[in-house]
């Protein structure tokens, strides 16, 4: 039922918003647009099946950990 109701919902979403981008040209906000929709329903419909889906901030930690040490490491 969510996933059908998700779904619906970025359907309508993007016949609301493609039509306008089109008639303006903007092709590369549409593409961005495209993206980031797919993406977005993608982890709705992830999270309404329980899915398991990992913390953006180990990511991040993981890049800028060693980048903080080695940082500290030159300025003592």
């Amino acid at each position: 039922m969510w996933i059908a109701s998700i779904c619906v919902l970025s359907v309508i979403l993007a016949f609301l918003e493609v039509p306008s981008l089109l008639k303006k040209g903007w092709t590369k906000e549409l593409a961005v647009f495209s993206v980031l929709l797919l993406a977005g329903t993608s982890l709705c419909i992830a999270l309404s099946l329980q899915a398991k889906l990992p913390n953006p901030v180990n990511g991040i930690r993981y890049f800028f950990e060693p980048l903080g040490k080695w940082i500290m490491a030159k300025l003592s």
